[in-house]
């Protein structure tokens, strides 16, 4: 029986979340714009360099294996769309609540003017609280959880788009 139940395992398909109802604006990033990606973090207002570089890191990998070339925001002469994870957390006191999002952002610029205009193409956000403050070990647990998650929930959206025939 336990054989039978092994196989069974084996032969079912993988289940994987359905795609956001925003998924279909990622076709934007097949249009050869220059992609960028961006992470901002901040706990108790105040920013935190190495979560915003393992962010960074993150976004950039995931990017790669989806099999999309980007720079990194601030080092870019020029971008049309930014990938941009936004980490905010207020742990001093009771309680404590974070909101996070990963957002793609379209970038206009019209003939050179300094002003510009951002659009939210694509989007997934989550929040959080608690009674009270948390220890810095569950800072970062929450951190990684919802960073890795809103990863995937984009790159399961941009990969749909094959399926869809969206994508080249």
């Amino acid at each position: 029986m336990r054989r039978l139940l092994a196989l069974a395992a084996l032969l079912l398909p993988t289940v994987h979340a359905a795609p956001s109802v925003r998924a279909p604006n990622l076709a934007v990033l097949n249009q050869g714009q220059i992609l960028c990606y961006d992470a901002i973090v901040e706990i108790d207002r105040k920013e935190d360099a190495a979560k915003v570089g393992r962010a960074e890191e993150q976004i950039a990998a995931a990017l790669k294996g989806l099999g999309l070339r980007a720079q990194e925001f601030d080092a870019a002469e020029r971008c049309h769309r930014v990938l941009s994870f936004t980490f905010e957390m207020d742990n001093v006191g009771a309680p404590m609540l974070y909101k996070a999002s990963l957002e793609l952002q379209s970038l206009m610029a019209y003939d050179g003017d300094v002003n510009t205009n951002i659009v939210t193409v694509w989007e997934a956000e989550h929040w959080g609280a608690d009674r009270g403050e948390i220890t810095p070990a569950r800072v970062s647990s929450i951190f990684s959880e919802v960073l890795t998650e809103e990863l995937q929930t984009f790159k399961d959206d941009y990969r749909s788009l094959a399926s869809a025939g969206k994508r080249t």
